[in-house]
């Protein structure tokens, strides 16, 4: 399993809500028989005899019970363990069902991806765990009794750290859907993903010759042959190492048609392979193993995704049964701050080449005109009918104007004003209105040297 496959791996399972929980339930079995255990070595009157210390001296600041009430109280506490459960998932439902209406579905993601969440039902079921497998330790022989003191008191101690766990989790599920909250939270995942992404792309070997061009690549190439989508759903994520690396040891070329995030059917030809020999169908399928497939868009090389997610909440939020304007001009500063954070970073090449410096692999690439594209064209087209929201997303190109320097972003960027500008004129009744947002696109025009 390549290192791309394993990263899929791993994000699908550490992103769902079972996965926290489950490595503190395996915790719960190891720790209760590590005390258990300890509880048989440093039974009472190994103390007594050994130490010569007198039973209150040594317990006085635990709880002594007798076998019925280590049974008592540990049934006591995993019954109320496994009730408090209860109530900690019909929580997180009702959240998930409020999130989902007011923010998109596709927000359901981030929230049951949320660590304190899986940490708090984590602590709850593995106590409730320790318990159980404590109780059934209780001896109440007549021959041969047995109370595992140390493991009793613990589990009071956890009961009570417990309740104290409960409050911090009704406090972070109420802060946790509001909206300020869930932007930020998006936002950050979105730089976080940024910063990632493009390290890993750079650490592809891509990189860029000055007038090197796919026909040139070509010219020397007999044999062709399509690479099919072997599987229908987004892709993921694109194994590039793997392909290089297939490339560089049939001596081959390859050309990408399409990118992590878009959606590919057993139609779809994702690609293009050219070389000087035969290319056969085991070739053709070792390559079609690069690419990994899902039910649904991720973060994994998906630079678009979290994008997606700001988008989805300001269109929602101008929609007419939700109507708060607020919250979209909060997804718009949020947006412009990421495009501003990437408009100083170098974006990855379209050529990838091996260790050799062959060029064997040409990508489709992500250009921040296409990202300004799905930042800004879904909020502009659904805001005609506030004007503040039009203005707001005018300054928000303003701030991002100030930090291009690449004459094609200052293009792409210049095209989104002046489409905001042509529809305020055609949508925006108020004259005052209409001079407030000429205002800021002259600005835009200074800045982008159109005037």
């Amino acid at each position: 399993m390549s290192r791309a496959q394993l990263y899929n791996f791993w994000v699908s399972i550490s992103g769902s809500l079972w996965f926290i929980p489950s490595i503190m339930i395996c915790s719960a079995f190891c720790v209760s028989f590590i005390t258990i255990s300890l509880d048989v070595v440093l039974e009472y009157e190994l103390l007594q005899h050994t130490l010569h210390l007198d039973k209150r001296a040594v317990f006085k600041h635990f709880l002594i019970v007798g076998p019925e009430g280590a049974r008592s109280v540990l049934s006591t506490i995993a019954g109320s363990m496994i009730s408090v459960t209860g109530v900690v998932f019909s929580i997180v439902i009702v959240t998930l069902t409020l999130a989902s209406s007011q923010f998109g579905p596709r927000l359901l993601t981030n929230f049951m991806e949320d660590k304190s969440t899986q940490f708090v039902l984590g602590v709850f079921v593995a106590t409730f765990v320790y318990c159980l497998l404590v109780l059934r330790s209780v001896n109440s022989a007549q021959n041969d009794i047995f109370v595992p003191m140390i493991s009793v008191n613990i589990s009071v101690l956890l009961a009570i750290v417990n309740a104290g766990i409960l409050i911090y989790f009704i406090h972070n599920i109420g802060t946790s859907i509001k909206a300020e909250h869930v932007i930020h939270g998006v936002y950050r995942n979105l730089i976080e993903n940024i910063d990632r992404i493009f390290k890993d792309i750079d650490t592809a070997n891509a990189k860029e010759t000055p007038g090197e061009s796919t026909e040139e690549c070509n010219r020397s190439c007999l044999y062709s042959a399509e690479i099919a989508a072997k599987n229908d759903g987004y892709l993921q994520s694109v194994d590039y190492e793997r392909l290089v690396s297939l490339c560089a040891t049939h001596n081959i070329c390859m050309q990408l048609y399409v990118k992590a995030g878009e959606f590919a059917t057993y139609t779809t030809t994702l690609g293009m392979l050219q070389g000087e020999t035969e290319l056969t169908e085991t070739l053709v399928r070792e390559v079609q193993g690069g690419f990994i497939y899902g039910r649904q868009r991720t973060a994994e090389q998906d630079v678009e995704f979290a994008i997606h997610q700001l988008v989805e909440i300001a269109v929602r939020s101008l929609s007419p049964g939700i109507n708060d304007p607020f919250t979209a001009v909060s997804c718009i500063d949020y947006l412009s701050s990421a495009l501003c954070y990437l408009s100083g970073k170098p974006f990855p090449h379209s050529r990838c080449y091996d260790p050799e410096g062959q060029l064997r692999v040409i990508t489709k690439p992500v250009t921040f005109g296409d990202l300004l594209d799905t930042a800004f064209n879904q909020i502009r087209q659904n805001s005609t009918a506030s004007v503040a929201v039009s203005i707001r997303l005018m300054e928000a190109y303003i701030q991002i104007a100030a930090t291009l320097t690449d004459s094609r972003s200052q293009k792409a960027l210049l095209r989104h004003g002046n489409m905001l500008k042509k529809s305020s004129d055609t949508y925006f009744k108020e004259q005052h209105d209409k001079e407030d947002l000429q205002e800021r696109h002259e600005v835009l025009l200074t800045l982008l040297g159109d005037k």
